[in-house]
Protein backbone atom coordinates (compact mmCIF):
# COMPACT_ATOMS: atom_id res chain seq x y z
CA UNK A 1 0.00 0.00 0.00
CA UNK A 2 0.74 3.90 -0.61
CA UNK A 3 -0.11 6.20 2.42
CA UNK A 4 0.73 9.89 3.19
CA UNK A 5 2.41 11.12 6.46
CA UNK A 6 2.75 15.02 6.66
CA UNK A 7 5.06 15.64 3.32
CA UNK A 8 6.31 12.09 3.30
CA UNK A 9 4.34 9.17 0.73
CA UNK A 10 5.48 5.85 2.82
CA UNK A 11 5.55 2.60 1.00
CA UNK A 12 4.05 -0.70 3.27
CA UNK A 13 3.00 0.95 6.11
CA UNK A 14 3.41 -0.34 9.33
CA UNK A 15 1.20 -0.62 12.15
CA UNK A 16 0.71 2.21 15.22
CA UNK A 17 3.70 2.05 17.76
CA UNK A 18 6.72 1.79 15.30
CA UNK A 19 9.70 4.13 14.91
CA UNK A 20 9.17 4.10 11.65
CA UNK A 21 5.59 4.18 10.24
CA UNK A 22 6.19 1.97 7.20
CA UNK A 23 8.31 -1.00 6.29
CA UNK A 24 11.49 1.00 5.19
CA UNK A 25 13.39 -1.75 3.82
CA UNK A 26 10.96 -3.38 1.90
CA UNK A 27 10.10 0.03 0.23
CA UNK A 28 13.94 0.85 -0.79
CA UNK A 29 13.85 -3.31 -2.51
CA UNK A 30 11.11 -2.53 -4.49
CA UNK A 31 11.87 0.47 -6.04
CA UNK A 32 15.99 -0.10 -6.26
CA UNK A 33 15.01 -3.54 -7.60
CA UNK A 34 13.09 -2.43 -10.33
CA UNK A 35 10.44 -5.60 -9.24
CA UNK A 36 7.39 -3.85 -10.65
CA UNK A 37 9.10 -4.42 -14.15
CA UNK A 38 9.42 -7.90 -13.62
CA UNK A 39 6.05 -8.41 -13.73
CA UNK A 40 3.35 -8.49 -16.57
CA UNK A 41 2.82 -5.44 -17.81
CA UNK A 42 1.78 -3.56 -21.28
CA UNK A 43 4.33 -2.57 -23.23
CA UNK A 44 4.81 1.49 -25.43
CA UNK A 45 5.25 1.06 -28.89
CA UNK A 46 8.96 0.31 -28.46
CA UNK A 47 8.33 -2.42 -26.19
CA UNK A 48 9.30 -0.47 -22.91
CA UNK A 49 8.02 -0.31 -19.54
CA UNK A 50 6.94 3.30 -19.43
CA UNK A 51 6.53 6.24 -16.77
CA UNK A 52 2.79 5.70 -16.57
CA UNK A 53 2.80 2.35 -15.01
CA UNK A 54 4.91 2.18 -12.35
CA UNK A 55 3.74 2.81 -8.78
CA UNK A 56 5.80 5.97 -8.55
CA UNK A 57 3.61 8.26 -11.69
CA UNK A 58 0.82 6.84 -10.27
CA UNK A 59 1.11 8.01 -6.65
CA UNK A 60 2.72 11.41 -7.85
CA UNK A 61 6.16 11.08 -5.89
CA UNK A 62 8.39 9.88 -9.25
CA UNK A 63 9.74 13.21 -9.42
CA UNK A 64 10.78 12.70 -5.37
CA UNK A 65 14.50 11.29 -4.69
CA UNK A 66 11.95 9.15 -2.00
CA UNK A 67 14.68 6.55 -1.02
CA UNK A 68 17.24 9.36 -0.47
CA UNK A 69 14.58 11.32 1.39
CA UNK A 70 13.46 7.44 3.33
CA UNK A 71 17.19 7.33 4.41
CA UNK A 72 17.57 10.86 5.75
CA UNK A 73 14.27 10.02 7.90
CA UNK A 74 15.93 7.01 9.02
CA UNK A 75 19.43 8.34 9.99
CA UNK A 76 16.73 11.42 12.44
CA UNK A 77 15.29 8.13 13.78
CA UNK A 78 18.64 6.32 14.42
CA UNK A 79 20.22 9.40 15.73
CA UNK A 80 17.54 10.84 17.84
CA UNK A 81 17.89 7.36 19.98
CA UNK A 82 21.79 7.22 19.45
CA UNK A 83 22.91 10.96 19.82
CA UNK A 84 26.20 9.56 19.57
CA UNK A 85 25.79 8.13 16.33
CA UNK A 86 27.84 10.04 13.29
CA UNK A 87 27.14 9.38 9.73
CA UNK A 88 29.14 9.62 6.62
CA UNK A 89 28.64 13.12 5.42
CA UNK A 90 27.34 13.03 1.68
CA UNK A 91 28.29 15.55 -1.05
CA UNK A 92 26.34 16.88 -3.94
CA UNK A 93 27.45 15.39 -7.42
CA UNK A 94 26.30 16.29 -10.75
CA UNK A 95 27.37 14.06 -13.79
CA UNK A 96 26.76 15.74 -17.17
CA UNK A 97 26.17 13.09 -20.16
CA UNK A 98 25.34 13.41 -23.59
CA UNK A 99 24.15 10.71 -26.09
CA UNK A 100 25.61 11.44 -29.53
CA UNK A 101 22.79 9.52 -31.88
CA UNK A 102 24.05 11.35 -34.74
CA UNK A 103 27.71 13.54 -34.76
CA UNK A 104 26.14 15.48 -37.74
CA UNK A 105 23.52 16.82 -39.33
CA UNK A 106 24.26 17.03 -42.83
CA UNK A 107 28.40 16.59 -43.10
CA UNK A 108 29.86 12.78 -43.84
CA UNK A 109 27.01 10.92 -44.72
CA UNK A 110 28.06 9.18 -48.29
CA UNK A 111 26.84 9.95 -51.35
CA UNK A 112 23.70 8.21 -51.42
CA UNK A 113 22.68 9.10 -48.20
CA UNK A 114 23.83 12.79 -48.60
CA UNK A 115 21.56 12.63 -52.14
CA UNK A 116 18.70 11.42 -50.67
CA UNK A 117 18.47 14.08 -47.92
CA UNK A 118 18.52 17.03 -50.77
CA UNK A 119 15.74 14.90 -52.57
CA UNK A 120 14.04 14.77 -49.48
CA UNK A 121 14.22 18.97 -48.70
CA UNK A 122 12.91 19.37 -52.34
CA UNK A 123 9.82 16.97 -52.04
CA UNK A 124 8.81 17.97 -48.85
CA UNK A 125 9.37 21.92 -50.24
CA UNK A 126 11.61 21.95 -47.13
CA UNK A 127 12.98 25.80 -48.19
CA UNK A 128 15.22 26.49 -45.15
CA UNK A 129 16.09 23.18 -44.53
CA UNK A 130 17.59 22.77 -48.26
CA UNK A 131 19.56 26.32 -47.91
CA UNK A 132 21.13 25.56 -44.94
CA UNK A 133 22.29 21.64 -45.64
CA UNK A 134 23.66 23.16 -49.09
CA UNK A 135 25.54 26.33 -46.90
CA UNK A 136 26.98 23.09 -44.64
CA UNK A 137 27.81 21.20 -47.35
CA UNK A 138 29.80 23.99 -49.20
CA UNK A 139 31.44 24.83 -46.12
CA UNK A 140 29.73 28.54 -45.61
CA UNK A 141 28.75 27.56 -41.88
CA UNK A 142 29.40 25.18 -39.56
CA UNK A 143 27.32 21.60 -38.86
CA UNK A 144 24.57 22.43 -36.60
CA UNK A 145 24.99 19.11 -34.70
CA UNK A 146 28.75 20.10 -34.07
CA UNK A 147 28.16 21.52 -30.81
CA UNK A 148 31.27 19.83 -29.57
CA UNK A 149 33.63 23.25 -28.90
CA UNK A 150 30.69 25.00 -27.55
CA UNK A 151 30.01 22.01 -25.06
CA UNK A 152 33.89 21.93 -24.51
CA UNK A 153 33.48 25.86 -23.18
CA UNK A 154 30.88 25.48 -20.99
CA UNK A 155 32.75 22.71 -19.00
CA UNK A 156 35.62 24.93 -19.28
CA UNK A 157 34.18 27.65 -17.58
CA UNK A 158 32.12 25.78 -14.75
CA UNK A 159 35.11 22.92 -14.25
CA UNK A 160 33.23 19.69 -15.06
CA UNK A 161 33.92 17.04 -17.75
CA UNK A 162 30.62 15.65 -19.92
CA UNK A 163 30.34 11.62 -20.57
CA UNK A 164 29.70 10.94 -23.94
CA UNK A 165 27.92 8.13 -25.52
CA UNK A 166 28.30 6.94 -29.19
CA UNK A 167 25.76 4.57 -31.02
CA UNK A 168 27.54 1.40 -32.09
CA UNK A 169 24.65 0.10 -34.08
CA UNK A 170 24.13 0.57 -38.29
CA UNK A 171 21.81 2.24 -39.97
CA UNK A 172 18.30 1.28 -39.25
CA UNK A 173 14.57 2.26 -38.13
CA UNK A 174 15.50 3.29 -35.25
CA UNK A 175 19.40 3.83 -35.26
CA UNK A 176 19.75 7.09 -37.50
CA UNK A 177 23.51 6.43 -37.38
CA UNK A 178 26.64 7.11 -39.57
CA UNK A 179 29.26 4.85 -40.46
CA UNK A 180 31.47 3.90 -37.96
CA UNK A 181 34.43 3.08 -40.69
CA UNK A 182 34.21 6.57 -41.86
CA UNK A 183 37.43 8.06 -40.66
CA UNK A 184 35.93 12.02 -39.99
CA UNK A 185 34.23 10.08 -36.70
CA UNK A 186 37.35 8.20 -36.14
CA UNK A 187 38.95 11.86 -36.05
CA UNK A 188 36.05 13.25 -33.79
CA UNK A 189 35.97 9.90 -31.08
CA UNK A 190 39.33 10.51 -31.19
CA UNK A 191 39.83 13.80 -30.64
CA UNK A 192 37.20 13.63 -27.45
CA UNK A 193 38.37 10.51 -26.00
CA UNK A 194 41.60 12.28 -25.09
CA UNK A 195 39.69 14.12 -22.50
CA UNK A 196 37.02 12.75 -21.96
CA UNK A 197 34.98 9.82 -20.73
CA UNK A 198 33.58 7.66 -23.78
CA UNK A 199 30.48 5.29 -23.43
CA UNK A 200 28.66 2.95 -26.13
CA UNK A 201 25.62 3.38 -27.06
CA UNK A 202 24.04 -0.11 -27.92
CA UNK A 203 21.54 0.05 -30.84
CA UNK A 204 17.98 -0.37 -30.36
CA UNK A 205 17.64 -3.21 -32.93
CA UNK A 206 20.36 -5.33 -30.46
CA UNK A 207 17.96 -5.41 -27.74
CA UNK A 208 16.16 -8.41 -29.95
CA UNK A 209 19.82 -9.97 -31.20
CA UNK A 210 22.62 -10.57 -28.41
CA UNK A 211 25.03 -11.46 -31.44
CA UNK A 212 24.55 -8.28 -32.48
CA UNK A 213 25.16 -6.72 -29.53
CA UNK A 214 28.18 -8.55 -29.00
CA UNK A 215 29.34 -7.65 -32.88
CA UNK A 216 28.82 -4.01 -32.09
CA UNK A 217 30.74 -3.94 -28.28
CA UNK A 218 33.66 -5.89 -30.30
CA UNK A 219 33.69 -3.35 -33.11
CA UNK A 220 33.86 -0.27 -30.98
CA UNK A 221 36.29 -1.42 -28.61
CA UNK A 222 38.74 -1.57 -31.85
CA UNK A 223 37.37 2.18 -32.22
CA UNK A 224 37.96 3.16 -28.82
CA UNK A 225 41.30 1.37 -28.71
CA UNK A 226 39.91 -0.11 -25.65
CA UNK A 227 36.81 -2.73 -24.28
CA UNK A 228 33.80 0.05 -23.11
CA UNK A 229 33.15 -0.44 -19.78
CA UNK A 230 30.28 2.06 -19.65
CA UNK A 231 27.35 2.61 -21.43
CA UNK A 232 23.22 3.71 -21.88
CA UNK A 233 20.78 1.76 -23.95
CA UNK A 234 19.55 3.74 -26.93
CA UNK A 235 16.18 4.40 -26.35
CA UNK A 236 16.49 3.54 -22.64
CA UNK A 237 15.39 0.05 -23.72
CA UNK A 238 15.55 -1.84 -20.72
CA UNK A 239 14.25 -5.28 -20.19
CA UNK A 240 14.85 -6.76 -16.71
CA UNK A 241 16.88 -9.09 -16.15
CA UNK A 242 18.28 -9.63 -19.83
CA UNK A 243 19.66 -6.06 -20.59
CA UNK A 244 21.79 -5.88 -17.27
CA UNK A 245 22.77 -9.69 -17.98
CA UNK A 246 24.04 -8.80 -21.72
CA UNK A 247 25.58 -5.81 -20.87
CA UNK A 248 27.72 -7.55 -17.67
CA UNK A 249 28.78 -10.28 -19.96
CA UNK A 250 29.91 -7.51 -22.72
CA UNK A 251 32.03 -6.11 -19.53
CA UNK A 252 30.18 -3.05 -18.63
CA UNK A 253 30.59 -2.05 -15.12
CA UNK A 254 28.60 1.30 -15.58
CA UNK A 255 25.46 1.73 -16.87
CA UNK A 256 23.17 5.55 -17.71
CA UNK A 257 20.01 3.76 -19.19
CA UNK A 258 17.89 4.08 -15.65
CA UNK A 259 15.21 6.72 -16.53
CA UNK A 260 11.67 7.44 -18.84
CA UNK A 261 12.00 8.52 -21.99
CA UNK A 262 8.08 9.85 -20.87
CA UNK A 263 8.99 11.60 -17.67
CA UNK A 264 11.73 13.48 -15.77
CA UNK A 265 12.41 12.24 -12.25
CA UNK A 266 13.58 8.80 -10.35
CA UNK A 267 12.61 5.83 -11.94
CA UNK A 268 14.49 3.43 -9.43
CA UNK A 269 13.21 5.74 -6.61
CA UNK A 270 15.96 7.54 -5.69
CA UNK A 271 19.58 9.87 -6.84
CA UNK A 272 21.95 8.01 -6.09
CA UNK A 273 23.99 5.16 -8.39
CA UNK A 274 23.36 1.49 -6.69
CA UNK A 275 24.76 -1.95 -7.89
CA UNK A 276 22.08 -3.60 -9.81
CA UNK A 277 20.30 -6.63 -8.35
CA UNK A 278 19.80 -10.02 -10.13
CA UNK A 279 16.05 -10.64 -8.66
CA UNK A 280 15.27 -13.96 -10.15
CA UNK A 281 18.58 -15.20 -9.38
CA UNK A 282 18.91 -13.76 -5.79
CA UNK A 283 22.27 -12.15 -6.53
CA UNK A 284 23.61 -8.92 -6.53
CA UNK A 285 25.96 -7.77 -9.57
CA UNK A 286 28.84 -5.34 -9.60
CA UNK A 287 27.31 -3.61 -12.11
CA UNK A 288 26.59 0.20 -10.99
CA UNK A 289 23.32 1.73 -11.87
CA UNK A 290 23.62 5.42 -12.32
CA UNK A 291 19.80 7.01 -12.42
CA UNK A 292 19.69 9.92 -14.43
CA UNK A 293 16.64 12.64 -13.59
CA UNK A 294 16.11 14.50 -16.66
CA UNK A 295 16.45 14.29 -20.39
CA UNK A 296 16.50 17.07 -22.80
CA UNK A 297 13.85 15.13 -25.37
CA UNK A 298 11.20 14.53 -22.49
CA UNK A 299 11.17 18.37 -22.01
CA UNK A 300 11.00 19.47 -25.11
CA UNK A 301 9.36 16.35 -27.04
CA UNK A 302 7.05 14.04 -24.20
CA UNK A 303 6.59 16.95 -22.08
CA UNK A 304 6.08 19.94 -24.31
CA UNK A 305 7.95 22.51 -22.65
CA UNK A 306 9.29 25.50 -23.63
CA UNK A 307 12.49 26.04 -22.92
CA UNK A 308 11.56 28.59 -19.82
CA UNK A 309 8.97 25.79 -18.78
CA UNK A 310 11.70 23.24 -18.75
CA UNK A 311 13.81 25.31 -17.16
CA UNK A 312 11.81 25.70 -14.32
CA UNK A 313 10.88 21.94 -14.24
CA UNK A 314 14.99 21.02 -14.16
CA UNK A 315 15.18 23.74 -11.33
CA UNK A 316 13.04 21.93 -9.13
CA UNK A 317 13.95 18.29 -9.20
CA UNK A 318 17.58 20.08 -9.21
CA UNK A 319 16.90 21.23 -5.79
CA UNK A 320 15.32 18.62 -4.00
CA UNK A 321 18.66 16.34 -5.22
CA UNK A 322 21.15 19.55 -3.84
CA UNK A 323 19.06 18.80 -0.33
CA UNK A 324 19.37 14.82 -0.05
CA UNK A 325 23.24 15.37 -1.04
CA UNK A 326 22.44 13.13 -3.78
CA UNK A 327 23.72 13.02 -7.62
CA UNK A 328 22.48 14.75 -10.23
CA UNK A 329 22.54 13.11 -13.86
CA UNK A 330 21.83 15.13 -16.50
CA UNK A 331 21.08 13.43 -20.32
CA UNK A 332 21.56 15.87 -23.41
CA UNK A 333 22.33 15.48 -27.23
CA UNK A 334 24.30 17.39 -28.87
CA UNK A 335 22.06 18.06 -31.60
CA UNK A 336 19.79 19.84 -28.78
CA UNK A 337 22.26 22.61 -28.21
CA UNK A 338 22.30 23.34 -32.09
CA UNK A 339 20.10 26.48 -31.78
CA UNK A 340 18.08 25.11 -34.91
CA UNK A 341 14.59 24.25 -35.28
CA UNK A 342 12.70 23.05 -32.23
CA UNK A 343 15.53 23.34 -30.42
CA UNK A 344 15.90 27.12 -30.47
CA UNK A 345 16.48 28.69 -27.12
CA UNK A 346 17.64 25.27 -25.36
CA UNK A 347 21.22 26.06 -25.01
CA UNK A 348 19.83 28.37 -22.63
CA UNK A 349 17.87 25.72 -20.59
CA UNK A 350 21.56 23.46 -20.72
CA UNK A 351 23.43 26.73 -19.43
CA UNK A 352 21.20 27.92 -16.75
CA UNK A 353 21.11 24.06 -15.64
CA UNK A 354 24.76 24.10 -15.19
CA UNK A 355 24.79 27.13 -13.24
CA UNK A 356 22.21 25.60 -10.84
CA UNK A 357 24.04 22.69 -10.39
CA UNK A 358 27.80 24.66 -10.12
CA UNK A 359 26.60 26.88 -7.50
CA UNK A 360 26.57 26.41 -3.80
CA UNK A 361 23.04 27.65 -3.31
Amino acid sequence: GVTNLGDHILLFPAPEGFDLPFDMFSAVFYLISRYEEYLPYGPDQYGRFEAGQSLAFRHHFLEEPIVDQWIEMFKSVLTGKYPELHFPAREFRFISTFDVDRPWAYLHKGIWRTFGGLVRDVVRLNVNGLRIRLRVLRGSIPDPYDTYAYIRQIELRYGFRSILFFLSGNYGRFDDNYSLGNRHFSMLLDNLKSERTIGIHPSFASNFNAGLKKHEFARFSGLLGKRPEISRQHFLMLKFPYTYRELIEQGIREDFSMGYASRAGFRAGTCTPFRYYDLPREQETDLMVYPFAFMDVTLQQYLSLSPEEALDHVRDIIDKIKKVHGTCISLWHNESLSEQGRWKGWRRVFEEMVKRVTSDE
